[in-house]
C-alpha cells in the first residue's frame, strides 16, 4: 500500500523483490518488473541492480546480456558493490 500511495523508493523496491523472489506469494515477474522500474526511476540503485538480474536471466524480459551489463554498471556507479560480481560474470 505504501508503494501505491507514492512512497516510491524503498517501498517499491521491497514490493518488487517480494514479487521477484515469491516470499510467501507466487512469483510474478511482471509485477516485479513494474515495481523495480518505479524504484529505479526514483533513484533506488538496488532496484537497477535487480533489473539487471532480470535481464541477465530472462525473468520478465527476454534474456539481454547487454541490457543487464548496463543496469549493473549504472548500479555500480551509484555504489551497489555487488554489481561488480555480476559484471565479472558477464565477461
Amino acid at each position: 500500500m505504501a508503494a501505491e500511495k507514492g512512497e516510491k523508493t524503498q517501498a517499491a523496491l521491497s514490493l518488487g523483490l517480494i514479487y521477484l523472489h515469491g516470499n510467501d506469494r507466487d512469483i510474478d515477474n511482471e509485477k516485479a518488473k513494474y515495481w523495480l522500474t518505479i524504484a529505479a526511476e526514483n533513484g533506488e540503485p538496488r532496484a537497477t541492480y535487480w533489473l539487471g538480474v532480470m535481464h541477465q536471466y530472462g525473468f520478465g524480459y527476454p534474456k539481454d546480456i547487454n541490457r543487464a551489463r548496463e543496469c549493473y554498471q549504472k548500479a555500480l556507479n551509484a555504489g551497489v558493490k555487488e554489481s561488480q560480481e555480476k559484471l565479472d560474470e558477464l565477461k
